[in-house]
């Protein structure tokens, strides 16, 4: 639904700029985001907090249980590879 959605937006916004208030205060509304809600990459919400670094943020996600339910076959697959040291 829409206002679901529009939920799932902000929590993703509240997420990357950090901002655990706003978090707890969207996910008490709509707990069923921590699992369902996602960027346009497919970005779960405990994926994105840990991309930010947020290990406060990561915490208080896992501490809801997440159970991501994302269609892995409508997003590309993306990779992080470490770099050898040639440059490889």
């Amino acid at each position: 639904n829409c206002n679901e959605a529009d939920a799932s937006d902000k929590l993703m916004t509240a997420i990357k700029q950090s901002n655990p208030t706003l978090v707890a205060t969207i996910l008490q509304e709509h707990p069923r985001l921590v699992d369902v809600a996602e960027d346009n990459d497919g970005v779960t919400p405990l994926l994105a907090a840990t991309l930010v670094g947020d290990e406060a943020m990561v915490t208080q996600l896992l501490n809801r249980s997440p159970q991501p339910q994302v269609d892995r076959c409508a997003h590309q697959v993306f990779a992080l590879v470490k770099k050898g040291n040639d440059g490889k």
